[in-house]
């Protein structure tokens, strides 16, 4: 009976000092709380959107004459990888909806803006594929421009400055004839099976033109930085 008597006074004292230490928990359920996520604030978005590869990377201190290129589709690839402009994550895009593939290394000029509302595309030639995400000393040597959903879209044809079986071309009619063929023929019908509508291809242009191009789209980003830090993408 003392023994019982003992552990019936130890509880009752255990569980009057938990009242005494712990008034809240006493008083209130002993659910815990739900976790709340808490939104990203406004600036952390801003800082992402302003520390991207279309932001961050220069054009290239020798630009026209030499580019940054940064890659997002690499060639022989079927997947269009593309760039937000506002987070500068890349994301998968789609995958091309005809039996093609990209015929080289395919990305922009950083610090660029067209008319298409995009960063300068530009093609690197090179004898691999390299990874997206990279960035190539490009060279460029000409420029195929195409209207596509009724805006101009040119693409800036280069070639890899430290690929020695490249690096020696220094405008578009050096290429082998075979090599624009491909490039032609991928732009005309890459969007064949797609909803959308395909695209007028025109006649390949020089080097002339295509460093005319590369200073035309700096300049316009240069006059429309901060709307593009922003997340918007004015018409030109």
């Amino acid at each position: 009976m003392m023994r019982v008597a003992g552990l019936l006074s130890f509880r009752v004292e255990s569980v009057a000092l938990a009242f005494y230490c712990f008034p809240r928990m006493a008083k209130h359920n002993f659910a815990p709380k739900k976790l709340v996520p808490k939104q990203a604030s406004k600036e952390l978005v801003l800082a992402v959107g302003t520390h991207n590869p279309f932001h961050v990377l220069s054009p290239g201190i020798l630009a026209p004459d030499e580019c940054n290129a940064f890659i997002e589709c690499p060639m022989r690839s079927k997947i269009k990888y593309e760039l937000d402009k506002v987070t500068g994550f890349l994301h998968v895009s789609r995958m091309l909806h005809s039996s093609v593939h990209y015929p080289s290394n395919y990305g922009f000029i950083p610090q660029t803006y067209c008319g298409d509302h995009d960063p300068l595309d530009i093609l690197v030639l090179t004898q691999e594929p390299v990874t997206p995400g990279c960035v190539m000393k490009a060279n460029p040597v000409g420029m195929l421009r195409m209207i596509d959903q009724d805006m101009e879209d040119i693409k800036i044809i280069a070639t890899h400055t430290d690929d020695p079986m490249y690096s020696s071309y220094t405008d578009i009619s050096q290429l082998p004839p075979h090599v624009l063929r491909e490039i032609r023929h991928f732009f005309e019908i890459y969007k064949e099976l797609e909803k959308a509508k395909r695209p007028v291809v025109e006649d390949f242009r020089g080097r002339i033109d295509a460093h005319r191009a590369i200073r035309d789209s700096i300049k316009a980003y240069q006059q429309l930085r901060e709307q593009l830090l922003r997340g918007e993408f004015p018409a030109i």
